[in-house]
């Protein structure tokens, strides 16, 4: 019987092939969405390139800092950070949905099993039904496979968005923890201040006691006194402000670990050679945010497909098996089948489909000169990062060398004072002049440290949270990029 029943199945599935063969026909048909592809012109190389040293470009960047205890902040904050762990929860979204348009290039099979029983005067009947069912729509014009594209896409710019949160997070986790170390130098800076304040406060006092001074240098000297335990509480205040900052990025409430504190004895590190920031034109294939505006830029033009393709016929294949019976001895004996096919093409709907199209076009529009844009910016974060580095370390050597000069005219002063050939008052402005040099040199260097991760933020680059897969990287063509 379930020879016969399959033999059936075919002489009945005859009749459709003449179906079946233009839809197949059909199938390698696609449509074409015709936009303008991104171009952005870049110079060549950055204006700074071969003014300095530079080293190779390392794939943690934090590591260049040669700092253990940024290490151990960054391997923290890349585990336990909530935000970082929210943009991974985003990929995974992002993948799930991508599995989910790809179900529908294939086709869909469902069993069936029904039973009931009807009352009536008499016997009572049973009825039971058994079958399959299968549906699958041939992709014409690839909207199915555009669909499954774009989701791909945006699951690949979702990898990108993590890898850029990742980017930001070690970024602002160095930032914060240079920031607590230049808070904590000041603060001995001003500890020291205050003792050779102290000191030299003991001096005065005795020139006073012995006729040799007046009141006003006393308290000239205690205004100064005031004026540096100021700074120091607002120091303190500021360290504990950037404690807390630098805990949230952790994913702590506050920093526990006793170790931090034995690392805030060590000063300020300095800086290695700048590394490697490539060439301008290596920008969009190395950046995650350019590498994910490129990506969501394709997913579109998917789009753009898939608004086009809903304008044309769509063919949809349908069969069934079934088998009912009120006998359970004979259901799997008798069996019935069921092929399908039908046709669906939109005549009239006031022009939303067109207008949807347009819509996509526009969208497209919109993505390539989002794209276009922030390759520039991209470019000038680079080009500004350098700068300010060149500047900012010019601006250190010249304190430096300005602090030198203000503390010989300081001992001078001093020295002169202290045989009575000079005032006080002269004595007090190159001391001003001193402490105020010592304090700008050192939020000078933290700056300097801060710039340097700016330089790192700015060139980006994987260092591997998330490693794209090389048949998926974008080669600088690919990306729109011509050089000048």
């Amino acid at each position: 019987m379930a020879s016969r029943t399959y033999d059936i199945f075919f002489l009945r599935s005859r009749r459709y092939l003449p179906v079946l063969m233009v839809a197949a026909m059909l199938g390698g048909c696609s449509t074409q969405a015709t936009i303008n592809q991104p171009v952005t012109h870049l110079p060549e190389q950055f204006s700074l390139a071969g003014q300095q040293q530079i080293q190779p470009r390392q794939q943690q960047w934090w590591l260049s800092f040669s700092d253990p205890q940024l290490e151990q902040l960054m391997a923290q904050a890349l585990d336990n950070n909530f935000s970082l762990k929210a943009s991974a929860a985003r990929v995974k979204q992002a993948e799930a949905l991508a599995k989910q348009s790809g179900a529908s290039l294939l086709p869909s099979l469902s069993a069936t099993a029904d039973g009931g029983r009807t009352f009536r005067p008499g016997p009572d009947s049973d009825n039971v039904q058994l079958g399959l069912k299968a549906s699958y729509e041939i992709d014409l014009w690839s909207r199915l496979e555009a669909v499954e594209e774009g989701a791909e896409l945006d699951y690949q710019a979702s990898r990108q968005d993590l890898e850029m949160a990742a980017l930001t997070i070690s970024a602002e986790v160095a930032d914060r923890w240079y920031a607590l170390l230049t808070q904590q130098a000041l603060v001995k800076l001003y500890q020291s201040q205050l003792q050779t304040l102290n000191d030299q406060k003991v001096i005065i006092d005795l020139r006073f006691q012995n006729g040799q001074g007046n009141s006003e240098d006393v308290l000239q000297q205690q205004q100064q006194l005031e004026n540096l335990d100021a700074r120091l509480m607002v120091a303190r205040s500021e360290q504990q402000i950037i404690r807390q900052q630098l805990a949230v990025l952790l994913g702590q409430s506050q920093l526990a670990d006793p170790s931090w504190n034995e690392g805030l004895s060590d000063g300020l590190p300095d800086l290695s050679p700048l590394p490697d920031v490539g060439l301008p034109a290596d920008v969009a294939s190395r950046r995650p945010d350019l590498r994910q505006a490129w990506l969501e830029l394709q997913s579109k033009q998917q789009g753009l497909i898939v608004a086009e393709a809903d304008r044309l016929p769509q063919i949809r294949l349908s069969a069934s098996l079934l088998s009912a019976s009120n006998d359970l001895s004979v259901l799997v004996d008798d069996w019935a089948t069921n092929l399908a096919a039908s046709l669906t093409a939109p005549l009239f709907d006031g022009g939303q489909r067109r207008a949807e199209v347009e819509r996509q076009q526009a969208v497209v529009e919109e993505s390539i000169n989002r794209y276009s844009q922030k390759v520039l910016e991209a470019f000038a974060d680079i080009e500004t990062a350098l700068n300010r580095e060149f500047s900012q370390q010019d601006q250190l050597d010249s304190i430096t060398l300005q602090l030198s000069l203000a503390e010989q005219t300081e001992a001078i002063k001093w020295a002169r004072y202290g045989n009575g050939g000079t005032s006080f008052l002269e004595v007090l402005s190159a001391q001003k002049s001193r402490l105020e040099l010592e304090q700008q040199q050192v939020e000078s260097h933290g700056q300097l440290l801060a710039n340097r991760i700016t330089v790192h933020r700015a060139i980006a680059g994987d260092f591997g949270f998330y490693t794209e897969s090389a048949d998926r990287s974008a080669s600088t063509t690919d990306l729109g990029i011509v050089l000048k």
